[in-house]
């Protein structure tokens, strides 16, 4: 199968960790479904125990570094919330991916 993209997968999860919120959860449902829609997952930005609240998370930092650098195709994350908890920084967040052509349905 022909791979079409690179994807960067973006794992989190917070102080008290439900199961299904796992690291290894998340990363069983990104590798299956980009495996699925042939998407290679070039790396994996995981911030174990941290708050959704704010920005300030290493991986998440580097997330945006990679993203400025025009170096992201598409980013995997199990759902929106694991990017982020406070509404206001993560609509400024895809608003940004956005203007930047990286938003797209799949």
């Amino acid at each position: 199968m022909k791979r079409l993209s690179k994807g960067h997968a973006y794992l989190r999860t917070s102080g008290e960790i439900n199961p299904a919120d796992s690291i290894d959860n998340q990363r069983f449902f990104i590798e299956d479904y980009g495996l699925a829609h042939g998407i290679e997952i070039v790396e994996y930005l995981v911030d174990e125990k941290r708050t959704g609240t704010n920005q300030n998370r290493t991986s998440f930092q580097k997330l945006l570094i990679l993203i400025n650098n025009g170096l992201v195709d598409i980013i995997l994350v199990t759902t929106f919330d694991r990017l982020g908890r406070n509404n206001i920084e993560l609509a400024l967040f895809l608003i940004k991916l956005k203007s930047l052509g990286n938003i797209k349905d799949i």
